[in-house]
């Protein structure tokens, strides 16, 4: 079954998603940004890791199939 979860930007979204639905692991890609977009966005990858108690695999840019 498909559902839509919305949330205030993807970091949150991917830590409650994750943190009601009991999951064990969250995997996720980091993709590279520029120092510049870096500073001013932040990393998604970045603040899932920090927000979450849910350990985070974190697949490098050289897998980045985006």
């Amino acid at each position: 079954p498909e559902e839509v979860y919305r949330a205030i930007n993807a970091s949150v979204g991917i830590v409650d998603y994750a943190e009601t639905h009991h999951f064990d692991l969250i995997v996720i890609s980091t993709c590279v940004q520029t120092k510049l977009e870096r500073f001013f966005l932040g990393s998604t990858t970045e603040k899932v890791i920090s927000y979450t108690h849910v350990p985070v695999f974190a697949i490098p840019p050289t897998y980045c199939l985006a």
